[in-house]
């Protein structure tokens, strides 16, 4: 959905983030199973703690990213 909406604005939508959704998935994933498997569960709340802390870092990144695409377009 955020390909769409960034390529309304000229194609400005850049894969270059920190922590995507497949890298969230495989972490939350990997720790659950380790926890399954019988490691504490602090395991998952830090992986959960780490994705939320990349999913923010994503998000501000491709607003900067959408930003200065826009911006640059703009000065031409």
């Amino acid at each position: 959905r955020d390909v769409e909406r960034s390529r309304g604005l000229g194609d400005v939508y850049k894969r270059q983030s920190l922590m995507e959704r497949t890298e969230r998935l495989v972490v939350v994933l990997v720790a659950a199973g380790c926890v399954g498997l019988g490691a504490p569960y602090s395991l998952l709340t830090i992986a959960l703690a780490l994705v939320a802390a990349g999913a923010l870092v994503t998000v501000f990144q491709r607003m900067r990213s959408v930003f200065l695409s826009v911006k640059s377009e703009d000065a031409l």
